[in-house]
């Protein structure tokens, strides 16, 4: 046993070493969760999934086949062009190798996810510590539902990827306050909107979010690093902008929001659809069911026909507005798009939104020096929150910032081994 702490410790201290042996944890955690739990699941989870076999895939062979980026002949609205980018690239790499492309889009999950989790980890050590980073580490190494993209092929495994790259090039920038550092932040969180469209306003956010996050009194540096992180972001969606106008007249991400309210309704009449098995739908209280018929029945068409149905409804019958808002609100932290497992996966997410919420409180009581850090960490978790909030409130979109709650998860998990170490008087390998 103590050769094995002996391991650890000379492991444990070593930056590429820690890396290496996290980016190993990574793989094995996705062998395991294959090997046990690839053909678990609702039969509308089948693999390759729908999204997959009507949209991606085809998209990727008309690149292959120097159509473009589209869909039965015209550039899709509902998602960008990025992910059937990368499957092409994957397409080609198949062609190549004689390895059957489902096979490889696996490789490249695993591959990619155990990247991530690396970035992850150094995420984590630039707000604390490296053993509060170990611990988040695995934490997300473990999350199931991280581990649920790795065996389908999703958008989630490379968005996230870009995602968490853009955020530690961010978080380098803040502390840095280096211009070359915030050109790239902004060029990876670019990429993660060319990849999942719930990115595509996050440059934004966070370059007004850095104008006060920003440890400086210099106003000039202040106005450069969110304007060159901003341009960082335009490099990749300016071309994807110019192209999308000039063959359809409009930039397609907006076309799909053109008459404007559409979203929102399809996020809320989603709801009482019906499924294609009902066996575990969703229970909506009465009056919040006649709200969303009603809903149907006006089917507003644009913003100002939408805020003027709930304001009617606010001022008539205020109570059922208030249970949808507070429906939607929980229902992104645990709900599937068709409404299957619901229950069993809000006691899954319990076992680490609790502790999150316990190692959130801890760290503002005891750590005033990482007000900033917190506010940064949860301005992201909010951002995403409203993004499903107001689109389908399903778990899926959270996925990417559950990465955040599992750091307070991990606070709370160090409290409890420090306790455990402290109370037996147990051998702890981590020490800093």
């Amino acid at each position: 046993m103590q050769l094995l702490f002996d391991l650890f410790n000379r492991i444990y201290n070593g930056r590429k070493s820690l890396l290496i042996f996290i980016f190993f944890a990574s793989i094995l955690a996705s062998f395991i969760f294959l090997s046990l739990f690839k053909n678990i699941g609702p039969v509308q989870h089948g693999i390759p999934g729908d999204d997959y076999l009507k949209e991606y895939e085809p998209v990727a062979n008309n690149i292959l086949q120097g159509r473009g980026p589209t869909l039965r002949g015209v550039l899709p609205s509902h998602f960008p062009p990025g992910y059937p980018i990368i499957l092409s690239g994957i397409f080609v790499l198949s062609q190549f190798t004689g390895i059957e492309k489902l096979d490889l889009i696996v490789v490249f999950n695993i591959i990619l996810m155990a990247i991530s989790v690396c970035l992850f980890f150094l995420i984590v050590k630039e707000f604390f510590n490296k053993r509060i980073a170990l611990i988040s580490s695995f934490l997300w190494v473990s999350y199931p539902f991280n581990l649920w993209f790795v065996k389908n092929p999703h958008t989630e495994v490379p968005f996230i990827f870009l995602f968490f790259l853009g955020i530690y090039f961010y978080i380098l920038t803040l502390k840095r306050r280096n211009l070359k550092l915030a050109f790239w932040g902004g060029f990876f969180l670019g990429l993660a909107s060319f990849v999942r469209l719930i990115g595509l306003f996050l440059p934004l956010f966070l370059a007004l979010l850095a104008i006060f996050l920003l440890r400086s009194n210099d106003l000039k540096r202040k106005v450069l690093v969110p304007a060159i992180l901003l341009i960082g972001s335009f490099v990749v969606v300016l071309p994807w902008a110019a192209y999308s106008i000039s063959e359809t007249g409009i930039f397609t991400p907006f076309s799909a929001t053109r008459s404007e309210g559409i979203g929102i309704v399809f996020g809320i009449t989603v709801l009482i659809a019906p499924m294609e098995d009902e066996t575990d739908r969703a229970v909506l209280p009465e009056d919040v069911i006649n709200l969303i018929e009603r809903l149907k029945t006006e089917n507003p068409e644009n913003l100002s026909g939408l805020f003027q149905f709930f304001g009617q409804e606010l001022i008539n019958r205020p109570t059922p507005i208030l249970k949808l808002i507070w429906l939607k609100l929980a229902r992104v932290w645990y709900a599937t798009s068709q409404q299957w497992w619901e229950t069993r996966i809000l006691l899954v997410q319990l076992f680490y939104l609790i502790p999150g919420f316990l190692g959130l409180i801890y760290i503002i009581r005891n750590y005033k020096d990482k007000t900033r850090d917190i506010i940064f960490l949860l301005s992201v978790i909010f951002y995403f929150w409203a993004m499903a909030f107001f689109n389908v409130s399903i778990l899926r979109y959270m996925v990417p910032v559950m990465g955040i709650v599992i750091i307070f998860s991990a606070i709370t998990v160090n409290i409890v081994i420090d306790g455990l170490v402290k109370k037996f008087k147990l051998y702890s390998p981590c020490q800093s």
